[in-house]
């Protein structure tokens, strides 16, 4: 009777472990595109070329959680963000055109996780940077005036979804700034 006991809760072991291995050891497919996701930005963050954002881990996984779960693992291998098997490719954001509703999910997960502040001033600072001629205080403070998120916000959206007009009518109103 006791060798019977210990074979049963060995076996009832054995079972509950392999049970409990098997589900630890294959992340969800939202795990892995999650994962990919958060390891782009910070991948992208350390270079000033692929991203005028700057996102720390926290801030990226924030990010790539809240993409993830509003844009779903199948459009995002739909635009190329994801390969077959969810994880990363080469491709960037500005690489591909979102729908307006995708565009305008990931821009807002990207300002609730960033933080209005650091995502104004990372993309004020590229802005500015960029437009040559705007070296004076006065035409920074001009910049600076127009760079806000309720004019960032939109722009970036426009971008994002392919309507580069609005973009450079973006652009184009922040040259009169350097006009002096």
């Amino acid at each position: 009777m006791r060798k019977v006991l210990t074979s049963t809760i060995c076996i009832a072991a054995a079972i509950s472990l392999t049970a409990c291995g098997s589900s630890a050891s294959k992340p969800s497919n939202t795990q892995v595109a999650t994962t990919a996701l958060t390891q782009e930005l910070i991948k992208q963050s350390a270079s000033t070329a692929a991203s005028p954002l700057k996102f720390n881990t926290t801030q990226a996984g924030c990010t790539a959680t809240r993409v993830v779960s509003s844009v779903g693992e199948a459009k995002l291998q739909s635009y190329g963000l994801l390969d077959a098997k969810f994880h990363g490719t080469p491709k960037t954001l500005d690489e591909v055109t979102l729908s307006k509703a995708d565009a305008t999910a990931v821009v807002g997960a990207i300002i609730d996780c960033l933080g209005e502040a650091t995502f104004t001033t990372d993309l004020s600072e590229a802005v500015t940077s960029s437009i040559t001629g705007a070296n004076t205080g006065t035409q920074r403070t001009c910049l600076q005036d127009k760079l806000t998120v309720a004019a960032l916000k939109p722009m970036l959206i426009s971008s994002l979804s392919g309507d580069k007009l609005a973009a450079t009518h973006f652009y184009a109103g922040l040259l009169t700034c350097t006009r002096g």
